[in-house]
């Protein structure tokens, strides 16, 4: 079994990965508590100071939305910066096939050079095909990890390619152009 109980669950699963995308270091639970903890103080402290149970619940209430906004606030700008990086790591990974390399060898450098958080996230997916995971699963749960419409763009135009055959490499240098267009209408 799963070391941590919410692990079981999908909405346990998703909020840890929003949490590290997030920035916050910790397991769910210990998150989870932390809040709970901060929502409790606050609404004792109001309560001992105002007298007023509806006040107490309102300031559990804020704490609660406090914590839900930041992290998805900061959740946000994470997937902003790895969707900026994209045509980049497009770049780097046609550079590496046009070189020769296979595709999960063209993952790993591309790992290696690109900036983070693109970094990080690739280098996850390289340690997952380094430890025997099968491409197109990898690949999937990479999109899956950032669920953005642009990494899933990019993830379904190396399966597809990958699928029907025909030059990786330039198709990739060509989705490169198209994402970098994209991110300059963006701005």
């Amino acid at each position: 079994g799963s070391r941590r109980p919410l692990d079981r669950w999908e909405a346990g699963r998703r909020l840890g990965a929003t949490l590290q995308r997030a920035g916050v270091r910790m397991p769910v639970e210990v998150a989870l508590l932390a809040v709970a903890a901060a929502m409790i103080i606050a609404g004792g402290v109001v309560l001992l100071v105002l007298g007023t149970a509806p006040g107490a619940g309102l300031a559990c209430a804020l704490v609660a939305a406090a914590a839900v906004a930041f992290v998805r606030s900061a959740d946000r700008r994470y997937l902003a910066r790895v969707t900026a990086q994209l045509s980049l790591v497009a770049q780097q990974l046609s550079g590496g096939l046009a070189a020769g390399l296979s595709l999960r060898q063209s993952i790993e450098r591309t790992a290696r050079d690109v900036p983070e958080p693109a970094s990080h996230e690739l280098g996850r997916l390289a340690i997952e095909l380094r430890l025997g995971a099968r491409v197109e699963p990898a690949l999937a749960g990479f999109a899956d990890r950032l669920d953005d419409p642009a990494v899933r763009l990019l993830i379904t135009a190396i399966v597809v390619q990958r699928s029907v055959g025909g030059n990786l490499a330039d198709g990739l240098a060509r989705l490169a152009t198209q994402l970098d267009d994209r991110q300059r209408l963006v701005q």
